[in-house]
């Protein structure tokens, strides 16, 4: 099992519990849910070579089943799928069994953990108190465009009943609008987020995504920013903009007891 040990403790914001390998939102495991991200000392990610190793031993610091994990192959598009019992394990070991066409999980059952995995992009929690309803969310820049958290959280809706005022969303860490530079054909495919200055385009991810959220009556005190830079913390978090293919793969996970 590779860890790598950090260059420094971040000191997470009030929404947000700390231990050695992950972050949790407070507002979420108050409702009996957890919903962490990891940080770098492990590498949680398809191309691991330490794949199964670092898995079980992160999910038994989490309390969850290694074996029952959930994971979509992220294609960088508009996907969503709902999960059941029968998808329990997709994905847990390797890539070529985890659920495809798909940037986002929804379910509505106790016991299954979801995760996303992300190396810059920004990963989202959703949680419905009323319903029961989880979802984890991978939001690059192409899914972003493809309206990723926007199909999530109607696909929520139509099929469970979840109201947009009853939702809760955490915000994972990502590369943000102080270090997201972009390129002409991901300024195109955006009209707000683009940022301006010193000659050269940023895109703030989060914005875009709350701002969705928010258009569709998600309420602003809902929504928990863990507000961490991946790029600006990569002592903390793996960044594929700074690092390039040799970048880890963080786990954004999700369940519900």
């Amino acid at each position: 099992m590779r860890i790598i040990m950090l260059a420094a403790k971040t000191k997470p914001n009030e929404s947000l519990l700390q231990t050695s390998h992950y972050y949790q939102f407070k507002a979420f495991l108050d409702k009996g849910v957890i919903a962490c991200f990891s940080n770098r000392k492990l590498d949680l990610g398809f191309a691991s070579p330490d794949i199964i190793e670092n898995r079980k031993y992160f999910l038994k610091k989490t309390g969850v089943n290694y074996e029952d994990l959930v994971c979509c192959q992220q294609p960088h598009g508009g996907g969503v799928a709902i999960i059941g019992k029968q998808d329990i394990g997709k994905g847990a070991n390797s890539f070529a069994t985890a659920v495809r066409d798909c940037d986002a999980l929804i379910t509505d059952c106790a016991n299954l953990p979801l995760a996303v995995f992300t190396a810059d992009c920004l990963s989202l929690f959703m949680f419905s108190p009323k319903k029961k309803v989880i979802a984890v969310v991978h939001a690059g820049w192409r899914s972003t465009k493809e309206g990723i958290t926007k199909n999530t959280l109607e696909l929520m809706s139509s099929r469970f009943g979840v109201g947009p005022k009853e939702i809760m969303v955490g915000l994972g860490p990502a590369i943000r609008s102080c270090c997201y530079e972009i390129t002409q054909e991901c300024k195109d495919c955006f009209q707000d987020g683009v940022i301006e200055k010193n000659g050269k385009t940023y895109l703030d991810l989060v914005k875009i995504n709350s701002g969705q959220l928010k258009s569709m009556g998600v309420l602003s005190e809902n929504i928990f920013d863990c507000g961490f830079c991946t790029l600006c913390r990569n002592d903390e978090f793996f960044s594929y903009r700074k690092e390039g293919k040799a970048a880890g793969r963080m786990m954004s996970l999700i369940v519900f007891k």
